[in-house]
């Protein structure tokens, strides 16, 4: 295991780079890079990349840390190990070939889903890899005991049939729910992956898509529901029954009964809530658990590539 301190240059400054926290009036949430790693004991942050003047003096300001206008000056003049990447995804490849020609840097934190396409991240992979760069995608939920192992558990080698009502796009939310639902049962490779599609109603343009992999069938809707951003998910084994909250923190967890009745009794009984202690904590955790999670590289890059490949399909057939 890594022993030394992760030193980071962290390549934007937007809302997941930064601003998300700075908008809100809790101190102990930690949504973006900078905060998390600002009190990380694993990471220390050493400077800042930033294109807009206005966003590089704030951080200036607040962590006392130079900041760069481009990465190829902070490259030459920072220390560092560890590159985060949390920008337009249009400029990815770019950055990381960039990054990749640094023989310093050892871990590439690449921002969600990777690059514009599956093609692309497949490429930014064979690239890092090849530099002796190990490249981790920022799906936290992926790295995150709760779902890797007290949700997983409860569908493990079991036959699973999916209820995912998703906003705001197949790439930006949705994408959270795919890489959710392949831990929960990972297929064995790309081939294994089914797609198929049907409109709810004739005159309407929405498809309902149905995606499936060995013992899962997933039906994935884009609902008309502006107050909600992820919506939620529901999934169903011969035993369990999950029913998510709106920001998958929370799951309610029901248990089929033995008998049903036929006078309109429910087929499954409510057992618990199981809460995600993490909750306020989901980016600042994903940092507190990379040393340890950093072992399982190669599980996290097969799911990586999988959900971009279904991202891919999807957003064709949709």
């Amino acid at each position: 295991m890594y022993k030394k301190k992760f030193k980071v240059i962290l390549v934007g400054l937007g809302n997941i780079g930064m601003m998300y926290d700075l908008k809100s009036k809790k101190k102990n949430n930690f949504f973006t890079h900078s905060k998390s790693i600002k009190f990380s004991k694993d990471f220390v942050l050493k400077a800042g990349v930033e294109i807009s003047s206005s966003k590089r003096k704030l951080f200036e300001k607040i962590f006392k840390l130079p900041v760069f206008k481009n990465l190829n000056s902070a490259l030459d003049k920072i220390d560092a190990n560890l590159v985060i990447i949390a920008t337009n995804e249009n400029n990815h490849v770019k950055l990381l070939k960039r990054i990749s020609g640094c023989k310093k840097i050892k871990y590439i934190i690449l921002e969600k889903p990777g690059g514009r396409n599956f093609k692309e991240l497949k490429y930014m992979f064979r690239i890092s890899e090849k530099n002796n760069i190990r490249l981790f995608l920022n799906y936290f939920r992926m790295y995150d005991e709760y779902y890797s192992k007290e949700i997983k558990n409860l569908f493990s080698k079991k036959n699973i049939d999916v209820v995912a009502n998703y906003k705001r796009g197949i790439r930006n939310n949705c994408s959270h729910i795919i890489n959710f639902l392949l831990m929960l049962n990972t297929p064995k490779s790309q081939k294994d992956i089914k797609f198929s599609f049907f409109k709810k109603h004739s005159e309407e343009k929405k498809k309902v898509l149905n995606v499936s992999w060995n013992k899962s069938k997933a039906i994935f809707i884009n609902p008309d529901i502006k107050k909600f951003s992820f919506v939620k998910i529901q999934v169903f084994s011969n035993l369990n029954y999950i029913l998510s909250n709106n920001d998958f923190s929370e799951f309610d967890l029901y248990k089929k009964k033995k008998s049903v009745m036929l006078s309109g009794n429910s087929e499954f009984k409510f057992l618990k809530t199981l809460k995600n202690k993490n909750k306020d904590k989901y980016q600042k955790f994903f940092y507190d658990r990379f040393k340890e999670n950093v072992k399982n590289y190669k599980f996290y890059k097969k799911n990586s590539l999988f959900t971009s490949y279904i991202i891919d399909r999807m957003s064709l057939i949709n």
